[in-house]
């Protein structure tokens, strides 16, 4: 069987999109980062209280674990979580934007691995 699956062109960081947002709003590249890292340090910091964390248009962040399991509920601990993530759902609004305005195309890819837009 063939599956579909995306092919990302290229993975940008903070520091590509900086002028951009700093274009689009009134305050500074450097603002912009100083904010970013300042939310990144909070989210950490509720994700780790309890809290899930929405912001509307971008999505929720929560917590999640696995653990081991235990018939009895009064002998499970905090020693029985195997790990720990983060998790993300994304915002309806940002769901439906993608969904708007994703262009798919199929690509052929050769014996080698080298792939060509078809």
């Amino acid at each position: 069987l063939f599956y579909l699956y995306p092919v990302y062109t290229d993975t940008l960081e903070l520091r590509d999109l900086l002028p951009e947002i700093s274009n689009a709003s009134s305050i500074t590249a450097g603002d912009v980062r100083a904010v970013v890292e300042s939310f990144v340090e909070i989210l950490q910091r509720y994700l780790v209280r309890g809290n899930k964390i929405k912001i509307d248009g971008i999505g929720v962040f929560k917590l999640s674990i696995k653990s081991s399991g235990n018939e009895n509920a009064k002998e499970i601990t905090a020693n029985d979580v195997l790990s720990t993530k983060v998790t993300y759902l994304s915002d309806s609004k940002l769901r439906n934007y993608v969904d708007s305005n994703i262009r798919y195309e199929k690509i052929k890819e050769d014996v080698l691995g080298k792939t060509e837009t078809n």
